[in-house]
Formats: C-alpha cells, structure tokens, sequence
C-alpha cells in the first residue's frame, strides 16, 4: 500500500454552515419541540425475555486489546457469512490496528492483519462492499495514526480473502485529523461506488466536523465538507440513504458539538451528490448530550424511511441513555425513550434487524452501564414501532465490561436457511489488561 495526498473540494465555516441552514430554523426548532413533548424522564428498564448467547471469544494480543468495529459478510466468496472486526491492540511500544475475518458459526479466526504507521495506529470504523468487482467482498476501514507530530486519518481498502492492502489514504487537516465512522454506496450517481467518511480534525482552536466522499476504486477526493458549530464539533456516525424519497441518496451524520455551556447532539442529512446540508436538528436534554450511532429503515412499517439515533445524556447525576426514531423526510422526533440501568449508561451502537420474527423490524442498541462497582455490557431489543424493549443480556468479566459495537445480519452456512444473528464486540478488563471481546446473539 501506499500513501496519497488529499485534494481539496469543498470547505465550509460555521458562518457558512448557520447559511446553510437558515431556512431549516422553523423545521429544527418542530423537532426539538416534539422530543420535549415525547418523553424527557429517564426509566429503569428490565428485559420481557433474555437475548440466548449463541457463541464467544475473546483474546489479547500482547497488551491492551479491543473491539471497537464488526460487520457482518461473505468476504472471501465461500457462500458462507464471515464476521469482520476492527480494532487495536498494544505491543508494549505503541498501538497496532488489528483487523480479523472470523467464521460466523465457530468463532474460529481465519484471516487477521496487524500494523502500524509510524507511530499508534487504530482502527474505529469498518465497512463491506464489493468494489473491485471480485467473488467477495472488499474490506473498508477507517482510523488514524500518529506520525510523531500530529494524529493522520488513515482510510484503506482491503481484499476479503487474503486481507492484502489494495489502497490506502492518509492525511491530515491542520492538525489531528481522525476517522470515526465509513460507509459504501453510490452517492455521487456515477457508475461505481464511494466510500463516505465522517470524522473530525483540530484547526488550533477545535475541533470541526469533516465528512468526505472519496471514489471507492481509486481513493481520489471527490467532496468535502468542514465545519463547527459555536466549538468542538464532531462526527461520531455515518448512514447512507433514500430518506427523502427523491431520486438520490442522502448522507445522514450523526455527532455533537459545544455550545459554551455543554455538548449539543447535531444529527444533519446531506444531498449525497453535492454534500449540501438538507436539514438539521440539535438537541439537548438537561446537560451534556452526544449522539453515537445513526441507522437507517422503516422500523415503523409506514411509507418512508426513518433515522434512529443512539446516545446519551447527564441528568445532573449520571449519563442516560436515548434512543430516538427520526422521521427521515422531516426530521421530526417521532418516538423517544431514555434509560439507566442503576447508574451511568450509555449506547454506543444501534443496528436495525428482524430478530423477533415480527412483521416490524427491531432495534438494536449496544453499550454499557455501571452497577456502582465495574462497568457491564448491555444489549437491548426494542419493538420498532413502539421502542417498548422486548429482550436484553447484560454481563460482565471480571472488571469493567463494555460493549462498543453491534452489527445485525443473516448467518448463512451455505445451506438453505439463513438465521439472523447479532454479533457484539468490545472488551473487558481482566485487572492486567484489557481483552477483546466477541459474542454471538440470538
């Protein structure tokens, strides 16, 4: 593999960005109203029913040793679903990003690929498509690394079956410049796909926003759009679809940024053609509030798409839990619940599946919650259309437990019946070090 330069299309401020949106003000503030109205108190949840844990594993590489990326997909063109992590691991020295194909029903490692560029290299965000046209599928992943002065986003695209580097894309934006969330699709309308990329870098004052769409057979940039909004701005999560209902696909990104006073959830849909902002809302609830993780589908069984959204915010006492489903075409909050299990919890990951083989779809939340001694893993089920919780597994090794990522899909061992399957990953720390942690649910 080799490194590019980055070419420059597009630029934005945040006086730029409030022009953007100056008549999307009567539409933001609906919204904001309309969560007030829905629900703002958080509630203890309990589980209708246990999610089954189908399988396991966990490791360390060294030293510390995490998960903070997984997906679901046949990447070696066996007819067989393969699970894909993404994340890093310490030798002693610095950090290494680690990539690994796993066989979806045994849990045994088949491919797995380590390095590091120059100095700490980690992996936050992973994405599968076929882009080079072969029997299965690329690898995409996102990160960054630490060249000595400044932390470089660092976007590659790697083979399925062999976990050979096809092509790789580093740069930085001023200053540290990082990779939070990838994914593939045609956004631009020409005749291959894009890999879209939502991240941040610091221009000596904060942090602003960057999301950018690069042609996924060559890594040339093609757009780019920066901006902050009052402070630190950020971008924690990227979808891409149809929710308008127009002709093109959209861009939905998902961070927050500071006010002055506290951190405010920014969820934005971009024409995915011209990377011009469509709509916005910003949001937050008491104190401190941070989106994490935006999914696309209709969880509801209307017409239209919508947008779920996970996160957290401080009551004043500890960080709550929340999950909202957006209508995609309005950005209106249709429905809203907010939680904590005992003290501090969060959600880190929301995937969109048909696990409890309803008519509607479920939802999917991943994270972590704290019972006053360590730090445990949740995965929760929700009705789609209600958001009532329908099944949950909570657990914990030996000291703090997170679960940071979730994807949800259908296992296929080759034969005629497909199961669908969440896979969860993170780590726990065993009072050494922490251990990458991977388990199989149903």
């Amino acid at each position: 593999m080799t490194s590019a330069s980055f070419f420059v299309t597009r630029n934005m401020n945040s006086k730029e960005a409030v022009k953007m949106f100056k008549n999307k003000t009567n539409q933001k503030m609906f919204a904001l109203l309309s969560i007030a109205l829905l629900l703002s108190l958080a509630i203890l949840i309990s589980s209708a029913s246990a999610l089954i844990s189908q399988n396991s594993t966990s490791w360390f590489w060294i030293s510390d040793t995490s998960i903070t990326s997984v997906a679901f997909g046949d990447v070696n063109g066996d007819g067989q679903t393969e699970i894909v992590t993404a994340g890093y691991y310490n030798d002693g020295v610095r950090f290494n990003a680690q990539l690994t194909v796993w066989n979806a029903f045994t849990m045994v490692g088949q491919q797995v690929m380590n390095w590091y560029w120059t100095g700490d290299t980690q992996i936050t965000s992973v994405a599968l498509a076929n882009i080079t046209g072969g029997r299965g599928l690329d690898i995409i992943t996102g990160g960054a690394f630490f060249d000595g002065a400044r932390w470089n986003g660092q976007l590659a695209i790697w083979n399925g079956t062999t976990l050979a580097g096809e092509k790789v894309m580093n740069w930085y934006w001023t200053g540290d410049t990082m990779i939070s969330s990838v994914a593939v699709a045609n956004v631009s309308g020409g005749t291959g796909l894009d890999v879209i990329v939502g991240g941040a870098f610091f221009d000596g004052t904060r942090w602003n926003a960057q999301l950018t769409v690069w042609n996924a057979s060559t890594l040339a940039g093609e757009k780019l759009a920066n901006w902050y909004w009052t402070g630190d701005t950020m971008i924690s999560s990227v979808a891409v679809a149809n929710v308008s209902g127009g002709t093109g696909l959209e861009i939905v990104t998902g961070g927050d940024y500071f006010d002055g006073t506290r951190n405010v959830a920014q969820l934005i849909v971009w024409n995915g053609t011209t990377l011009v902002g469509e709509r916005i809302v910003n949001w937050f609830i008491t104190g401190d509030t941070q989106l994490s993780s935006v999914a696309v589908a209709n969880v509801s069984g209307g017409t239209g798409l919508e947008i779920v959204t996970g996160g957290d915010y401080f009551d004043g006492t500890r960080n709550v839990a929340q999950l909202i489903v957006w209508n995609g075409t309005t950005l209106v909050g249709e429905r809203l619940t907010n939680w904590f299990t005992i003290s501090n919890t969060t959600s880190a990951s929301v995937a969109i599946g048909n696990l409890t083989g309803g008519s509607n779809f479920d939802v999917i939340t991943g994270g972590t919650y704290n019972d006053g001694l360590k730090n445990n893993a949740q995965l929760i089920v929700w009705n789609g259309a209600t958001l009532a919780g329908t099944s949950m597994a909570t657990w914990a090794g030996i000291s703090n437990t997170e679960l940071k990522a979730i994807a949800d899909g259908n296992i296929n061992g080759g034969g005629p019946t497909a199961v669908n399957r969440v896979v969860a990953g993170g780590d726990f720390y065993d009072n050494i070090r922490l251990n990458a942690q991977l388990s199989l649910w149903a």
